[in-house]
């Protein structure tokens, strides 16, 4: 691996790091992002990685490390809540967003680009990992992928059990459709579209008449959209229902989480269940399901 990248000295003693242990951690995430768009192949699998990228799972960067995975996932819970990082699932890999990186990337470009071939720039994700450039390089602010994070989500707890395909994190193209539809009609718009068309016999692919449905077919057409946006659909109030019980379960889990100890495991399931009830559109949820009664507890009765 060649070339360089930019590391400020105010990393070390910045106030998301209780050590420099972890400062360097974040250090050794940056030097091995994507410099610029790229396919890579990570565990056997080909991923589509933007500027300031990486694919790396928890237990990977636990051995790079020399620590155990409670450390590094302790770590992520940490960056993402100071928004310096943002993690997605893509074929079942781990990809992490460097927050920011263009910002304070962007005066090495030339030096680095310069520096490195095209086979080096493979080496630049760990072992077994091999890059091919592509097209656009696009700057990436995790608080702007927000929505479209959220847009996926909603997609995918709303389709679920429909035959419509679930949804992977956005490509450059969806995004530019998201954003004009988003501008068009609002945000609120596009998960009431969602919602409609999850709903929808016809549409969601149930009736078995029409299986062509798929989240770029809802955003690349504004006649698409208008139409799924527009549908007096009622049972598509129907889905908060199983959504609630979601949110329930979610929430009992990380209950269960925390009796056990498990603090990070249980922050990142509470923050997934608050992006999934305003997905839905649904009120705090205060009563939550009381537990089956025990067998002693019958008996009371």
């Amino acid at each position: 691996m060649t070339g360089y990248v930019r590391l400020h000295r105010s990393l070390i003693g910045h106030a998301a790091f209780r050590n420099d242990a972890e400062a360097m951690a974040f250090a050794w995430m940056i030097a091995r992002a994507a410099w610029k768009p790229a396919r890579v192949r990570y565990k056997g699998k080909a991923i589509s990685l933007n500027r300031g990228q990486l694919a790396i799972s928890v237990r990977d960067m636990a051995d790079a490390m020399d620590r155990d995975k409670a450390w590094v996932e302790r770590l992520f819970t940490r960056l993402k809540r100071e928004t310096m990082i943002e993690t997605v699932t893509q074929a079942g890999v781990s990809v992490v967003t460097i927050c920011n990186y263009v910002e304070y990337q962007s005066n090495s470009e030339q030096h680095e680009a310069g520096d490195e071939t095209p086979r080096e720039t493979g080496a630049r994700q760990v072992q077994d990992t091999e890059q091919e450039p592509e097209e656009d390089n696009k700057k990436i602010d995790c608080r702007l992928d927000d929505f479209p994070n959220r847009v996926v989500e909603t997609w995918n707890t709303e389709t679920a059990g429909t035959p419509l395909p679930k949804a992977r994190p956005l490509t450059p193209d969806r995004r530019k459709h998201l954003a004009v539809r988003a501008k068009e009609h609002g945000e609120d718009a596009v998960f009431a579209a969602i919602r409609n068309m999850a709903a929808s016999e016809f549409h969601s692919g149930k009736s078995g008449k029409w299986t062509e449905g798929n989240l770029g077919w809802l955003l690349k057409s504004p006649e698409n959209f208008t139409k799924m946006l527009e549908r007096s659909a009622p049972a598509a109030a129907k889905q908060s229902v199983p959504v609630e019980q979601t949110i329930r379960a979610r929430q009992d889990q990380a209950r269960i989480y925390r009796r056990m100890g498990r603090e990070s495991e249980a922050d990142e399931l509470d923050r997934e269940t608050e992006r999934i009830r305003k997905a839905a559109g649904i009120g705090e949820i205060l009563h939550r399901m009381p537990p089956n009664p025990t067998p002693q507890a019958e008996g009371r009765r």
